[in-house]
C-alpha cells in the first residue's frame, strides 16, 4: 500500500508528465489545503517535488511555505539545515521571517533569533511588525526586557 505521505506527488506527477501544464497557483492551492488541513507532511512532499522537478521558477515566499513545512512537519534542526541551503538570491522577507519565528518560538536560540533578526534588518526587509512581535515575544518570554 502506498504511504499516505506520498499520495499528492503520485498524483500531481503523472499530470506533468504527460506534459500537460501545471499552473503556479495551483501546485501552491494544493500546497496550502492540505496545511491548512493538518497534513504537513503532505504538503511538504509536494512543496519538495516542485523544486526537484523545477515545475517553474520558485519564489521567496515559496522556500517560505517549504521551510516553514519543513520546521512544523520535521522540526527545527531540519529547518535550519533547509534555510541554509537556500540560495541568497530567493531568500526574501518571508524566508527570514519565517526561521525567526521559529527561533522566538524557543527560549534556547536568542542569539539565533538576535542574529537572524539583525540580519533581517542589515538586508532591509523589516518593513513588517511580525519580526518586531517574534523579538518582543522571546523577550517577555525570557524576561529580558530592558
Amino acid at each position: 500500500m502506498m504511504r499516505p505521505s506520498l499520495q499528492p506527488c503520485r498524483k500531481v506527477h503523472p499530470i506533468f508528465q504527460e506534459g500537460n501544464q501545471l499552473n503556479p497557483s495551483d501546485l501552491r492551492s494544493i500546497v496550502d489545503t492540505l496545511r491548512d488541513s493538518e497534513r504537513s507532511l503532505q504538503a511538504l512532499k509536494v512543496s519538495e517535488w516542485m523544486s526537484e522537478q523545477k515545475v517553474f521558477d520558485l519564489i521567496p515566499e515559496d522556500f517560505a511555505a517549504r521551510l516553514n513545512l519543513t520546521g512544523n512537519a520535521l522540526g527545527l534542526e531540519e529547518a535550519e539545515k533547509f534555510f541554509e541551503s537556500i540560495a541568497e538570491n530567493k531568500q526574501g522577507s518571508s524566508v527570514y521571517a519565517t526561521i525567526l519565528s521559529f527561533y522566538a518560538r524557543s527560549e534556547k536560540n536568542l542569539d539565533k533569533a538576535e542574529f537572524i533578526f539583525l540580519k533581517t534588518k542589515e538586508l532591509g526587509f523589516l518593513c513588517k511588525p511580525a519580526s518586531f512581535n517574534h523579538m518582543m515575544s522571546l523577550y517577555i518570554q525570557l524576561d529580558k526586557l530592558q
